[in-house]
């Protein structure tokens, strides 16, 4: 296995439109792409050590891997108060192209948590064909996710004192977390749902994360997974041992999971 050369942080865009990238490079050719999809708020700062160790591990095995902050978080341009779905939407777009620029080959998407419904979206929907879809503990509900976000938001103003709705904006955002999150983008999330974004000709890696092994799926996710097959054999649903990465500053990393997914691209490099 090839050593990759370091990241190569830049911006794609200019002024409002600026989002902080990081293109890891493989040393050699390059037999496939990914556009990675980070998770939303405090979640993506979690997420990064994973990001980055996957990030390597897939330049090392010939996989171009672009690390895009989306529109108002991380160092992109933009508050956090000013993003909106279509705008990540539009933000994922020009990393495909931007990929596909450099390195001639469409990317896979891997996303995570949110980010894997974003990526899920965004395959719908695209111009250019998204063959692969890779999922890191997928949100399955975007109106599930929003009512978690408030009963943090609930929880941490009864710690700080403040009565309910202390928190809210001018422009009617929300704060949470130190995070801003505009009404546009809330009813978005309200009408998000992992079923009708499994399009049944895109090929969908879903990884979930367990504290043991053994530990029984959902019944919810179950029956989603049975009913999306039935329309086609291209999804495939693995849990793994580890801790919530995503959840927890400085948590351990998963190698189970930056294993299994280097596994879906070494199919790819063996075919080329």
């Amino acid at each position: 296995m090839v050593m990759a050369p370091p990241a190569e942080p830049f911006f794609l865009g200019s002024g409002a439109g600026a989002r902080f990238c990081l293109f890891h490079r493989p040393a050699g050719p390059v037999h496939a792409a990914v556009l990675y999809v980070a998770p939303y708020g405090e979640e993506m700062n979690c997420a990064r050590r994973m990001s980055q160790q996957l990030a390597r591990a897939l330049a090392a095995r010939g996989v171009a891997v672009l690390v895009i902050d989306l529109h108002g978080c991380g160092d992109s341009a933009g508050d956090s108060g000013e993003a909106h779905w279509d705008s990540w939407l539009a933000d994922l777009a020009a990393g495909c192209d931007w990929i596909v620029g450099q390195t001639g080959v469409v990317p896979a998407l891997l996303g995570v948590r949110l980010g894997a419904l974003l990526a899920l979206d965004y395959a719908r929907q695209a111009s250019h064909r998204i063959d692969k879809v890779v999922l890191w503990q997928p949100v399955a509900s975007g109106a599930a996710f929003l009512s978690q976000l408030l009963r943090q938001r609930v929880a941490s103003e009864m710690l700080n004192g403040a009565a309910p709705d202390a928190q809210t904006g001018d422009s009617g955002t929300l704060e949470i977390a130190g995070y801003e999150l505009a009404p546009a983008l809330a009813k978005a999330l309200g009408t998000l749902q992992i079923g009708p974004l499994l399009a049944p000709d895109c090929a969908v890696h879903w990884f979930e994360i367990v504290p043991e092994a053994g530990r029984a799926v959902a019944p919810g996710t179950a029956r989603l997974l049975e009913s999306r097959r039935q329309q086609g054999p291209g999804l495939h649903f693995e849990q793994l041992v580890g801790a919530p990465f995503w959840a927890l500053p400085g948590a351990p990393g998963c190698p189970a999971l930056i294993e299994a997914s280097c596994a879906v691209f070494e199919k790819v490099r063996d075919a080329v």
